[in-house]
Order: structure tokens, then sequence, then C-alpha cells
């Protein structure tokens, strides 16, 4: 029955003009070899994607030139791919939610990398401290605050990551309407 057909009888409707066009290119001589992923359709007309490696070989004492065609099966690493774009997509939905959570919580949130840099400040944060996304994202606190408060809040971010877990600590800002406490949990 395979005899009976040619590739374009069982290439993809959506995917035979790309096809045609790079094997137009290789009888042309525009090319010797083309790489393609592409779609067959079975017999019971289920798809299966392919990897299309196409060669032009000369031809040999008078013999005409011909195409030799290896193919692929990567049914599989494609529907893995497809898989991987769905969780993304899922992750940035996630993180669209957390950034809204985040940036309209009435708390002063922030997020430090392991060095005590600013990653992250939400609105609140900013407010409150009176700093914009710019003199405070890359900084540490001894670069944005006095050095005694710089001081305790690297000191509780040491204890934090020495213990690997969660802790709650007092700690004091100092801002123009004078002190405040707040009770951060690190």
């Amino acid at each position: 029955e395979l005899y009976q057909l040619t590739f374009l009888d069982i290439t993809f409707e959506e995917d035979r003009s790309t096809n045609l066009r790079l094997l137009q290119g290789l009888v042309e001589g525009k090319r010797r070899h083309f790489q393609v992923e592409k779609r067959y359709r079975r017999k019971n007309g289920t798809l299966l994607w392919v990897r299309s490696n196409a060669s032009l070989v000369p031809g040999i004492d008078g013999e005409g030139s011909f195409w030799f065609n290896v193919v692929e099966d990567i049914t599989e690493r494609k529907r893995m791919e497809d898989e991987l774009r769905s969780q993304l997509a899922r992750l940035r939905e996630t993180e669209v939610r957390l950034q809204t959570f985040f940036e309209n919580s009435p708390n002063l949130i922030f997020l430090k990398d392991r060095e005590g840099r600013y990653v992250y400040a939400n609105r609140e944060f900013k407010k409150a401290l009176r700093v914009t996304d710019e003199q405070i994202r890359g900084k540490r606190d001894d670069e944005v605050f006095s050095a005694e408060q710089a001081t305790a809040f690297q000191a509780n971010d040491r204890r934090v990551l020495e213990a690997r877990a969660a802790m709650e600590f007092e700690e004091i800002t100092f801002q123009e309407d004078g002190q405040h406490m707040s009770i951060v949990h690190k």
C-alpha cells in the first residue's frame, strides 16, 4: 500500500507547502540537504511527528540524481514539548497570580537572594520605606539602611539561612516620622 503513495499523500495537509518548497530547492540545486519537522498522517488518520532529513544524491554512470530521505519518529518528543509548554503556561499564570497577590497585599513583602540582595519589594514595602524599585532592587541592606539597621537585618537573615527554617523577628526601621517596629517572618 505504501508503495502506491507519494510522500505528499502521507504528509499532513498543513505541512505540504513547506515540504514542497524545501524539495524544490533540492531539485533546483539551491541546496543539497534539508531537515524539516513535519507530520505524517497514518492510514487510520492519526498523526505522527517526524524529522525528515533529505539529501540530493547525484547520479552515476548516466543514472539520474535522486533524493534520499531518512525519517525519524519524534512524536514522543513533540508530546513532551507540548506538555512542557502547558506547564510553563500554568507556571506563568501562577506567577501572575502571586505577583498580583504580593502587589495588592497590605503587608510589606520582599524577597532577597542568598547573598541578601533584594530581588523584589512590593508596593507597600516601597511606600512605607520611601524607596523606589531602582533604589532597592539588587541592593543589600547596608546599601539602603543605616549601619545599625542593616547589621540587625543581616544578622536575622543569617540566622534563618543557618537554621534552614522560617523564623519570626521584631525589626525596627527608622523612617521620617520616627521609629517603626515590625514583626517580620523570614
